[in-house]
């Protein structure tokens, strides 16, 4: 009779997690990982089980949910190349149609058609350009090219290239180095990748800046790392969660209305070639 009352007191001991561990697992074929299971104050065999289970529900959530990102942001991707490629392709075909339908060809008309068609060009191969930077840098074998170069050197070449594209807005972009000497100034870094980020900061800078305005950038050199520092005296980002210009395709409202537009994936693309 002792043995039967013992009996009964642990088979009810044990009845409530093994029931939860079962319904744990209907649970999880059903998608649903927002659970926990209770321990139980003795056994330390069933607690060793609970807790393995417990463990592996957090294993399988956490990797469930990096499915579900991942899956969510394809999805968004591809909603989104659809979106920025529908427009230019909409334009060039438009042109093209309307090119088809003249019947005389007058000569300004004609090349007022083929510049936007090949402006909207452009912006789709640049769509197409970025997309396959993406997949590149985020590939986890993706690695710099990295060779020994004078950064004074690059920085002034870079410097002068968009001077010269901040003529037609009479921008004024200032150059200046900090703790640059001839022993400091030949550094290790990958100049096709640093061109890349630079091409980026710069193009926006040089897109939102006003006319007569200033860019300024100044280079720093310390121990172990080189610091840029970029400036403009355009309007500034409308978000107030600056973390956000790095997600892939965000675009600030002004930007959205701009002439031209962008793919919205190119301070993305410099976060990621920084941080490698």
């Amino acid at each position: 009779l002792v043995s039967y009352v013992f009996g009964k007191r642990f088979s009810r001991k044990i009845e409530q997690p093994f029931n939860e561990i079962i319904e744990g697992a209907h649970k999880i074929g059903n998608h649903d990982l927002d659970f926990s299971l209770s321990h139980v104050k003795s056994t330390k065999e069933l607690n060793q089980l609970v807790s393995a289970f417990e463990e592996m529900k957090e294993a399988l959530k956490e990797s469930l949910h990096r499915q579900w990102k991942l899956e969510q942001e394809r999805r968004d991707m591809i909603a989104a190349v659809a979106h920025d490629l529908k427009t230019p392709l909409t334009i060039i075909q438009g042109h093209v149609e309307g090119l088809q339908e003249m019947k005389t060809l007058h000569p300004e008309r004609l090349e007022r058609y083929l510049q936007t068609i090949q402006a909207s060009s452009r912006r789709c191969i640049q769509l197409i350009r970025d997309l396959e930077d993406v997949s590149k840098i985020e590939h986890p074998e993706f690695s710099l090219t990295v060779k020994q170069t004078d950064i004074k050197d690059f920085v002034l070449a870079k410097a002068k290239e968009y001077e010269l594209l901040s003529h037609p807005k009479n921008i004024t972009l200032e150059a200046t180095f900090d703790n640059i000497s001839s022993e400091t100034n030949l550094v290790w870094i990958d100049p096709y990748r640093i061109n890349q980020v630079l091409d980026n900061i710069l193009s926006n800078s040089l897109r939102y800046t006003p006319q007569g305005g200033v860019i300024k950038w100044k280079t720093t050199i310390k121990e172990k790392e080189i610091i840029f520092e970029i400036e403009d005296s355009g309007p500034g980002f409308s978000t107030k969660n600056t973390s956000e210009i790095f997600e892939k395709f965000y675009r600030d409202d002004r930007s959205r209305n701009s002439e031209g537009g962008h793919s919205g994936l190119g301070l993305f693309i410099s976060q990621m070639i920084v941080k490698k």
